[in-house]
């Protein structure tokens, strides 16, 4: 029998690599994770084994488990989401900035473009979401799912304020309000997609070093929200791993890679603070004056902090 470190030879792997595609498989069919005593333990290291030996992004999406988090964690953690981005209130749930062509909808402020946006096509997370809830089996209202298929009904930021108080804008908030937990389980499903598409981006000497710290962060719910949330708070960094910009990025592998100046007898996840404490200061420090993100330092510290 091969012992499953044992990657001496391509027939090793291929078989250990049959035999995690098939424990994954079964993962990703089951209807309940209690029922079936799947901890997140056993989930972060098929996560991890998909790093090490390398198997493709599109393969992983094929499989990943829909569900990461007993749902009392994942009321906690979506709470926490809900505050950060939306101040708590349910009026927040359901928001157009100035400047922005899309609204944000939900704990996680995702993106609903109007039909005929240039930014469907990638970006309309919200979509995604109710896309995400129905083979979650969810109840949605009809008008939402019929909208999320073709475009956000409110074209502009001034239709969208205007309607605020309208039955569907109402109804709306009421049927985000009444699903943290799924939007909490979207998050972290995108997060797990995700994660092999970070580590490829990352220099390859430090992607053995880089699925460790994942793995050790995701030891606790605490962890899974500190990453989940600074993902959705400052992106994956993907693009700037490759891209000549001057100024720092500030995305999860930045903060990732960061680790490596850590203070030694941190714990990881103390260690993971002090990085993106370290990057977002980093970032601000070498921002555009005209800018002014300094203004903002302050507050996105503070969230930083909250992932303790």
């Amino acid at each position: 029998m091969v012992a499953f470190w044992d990657f001496s030879s391509r027939d090793a792997i291929n078989r250990v690599s049959t035999n995690v595609v098939h424990f994954v498989l079964n993962l990703a069919h089951r209807k309940s994770f209690h029922k079936h005593k799947i901890s997140m333990k056993s989930i972060r290291y098929v996560i991890i084994i998909f790093f090490l030996m390398g198997f493709s992004t599109s393969l992983f999406a094929a499989n990943a488990p829909a569900k990461l988090l007993p749902s009392v964690d994942a009321v906690l953690i979506g709470m926490k989401i809900w505050k950060n981005e939306c101040g708590g209130s349910i009026l927040g749930l359901t928001s157009w900035n100035s400047g922005e062509d899309f609204a944000s909808l939900g704990i996680g402020h995702f993106l609903w473009y109007p039909e005929h946006s240039s930014g469907r096509s990638n970006q309309d997370s919200f979509p995604q979401l109710i896309v995400f809830m129905q083979e979650n089996n969810f109840d949605i209202p009809g008008w939402i799912k019929s909208a999320a298929a073709i475009g956000c009904p409110w074209h502009s930021r001034e239709e969208f304020m205007h309607a605020e108080n309208d039955p569907r804008m109402r109804e709306l908030r009421l049927f985000l309000s009444r699903n943290i937990v799924a939007q909490v389980d979207f998050m972290v499903y995108r997060f797990a997609l995700m994660l092999p598409k970070i580590l490829q981006a990352a220099p390859a000497p430090k992607r053995p070093v880089i699925a460790k710290r994942l793995y050790e962060i995701m030891q606790t719910p605490q962890g899974v929200y500190a990453l989940i949330d600074y993902l959705n708070f400052k992106g994956d960094g993907i693009l700037a791993e490759h891209s000549k910009q001057a100024r720092p990025s500030w995305g999860l592998l930045q903060v990732l890679e960061n680790m490596d100046h850590a203070p030694s007898n941190l714990s990881p996840q103390e260690a993971y603070i002090w990085s993106a404490r370290a990057v977002l200061e980093r970032r601000v420090l070498y921002a555009a004056s005209s800018q002014h993100e300094e203004k903002w330092l302050a507050g996105w510290l503070k969230r930083v902090d909250g992932y303790r």
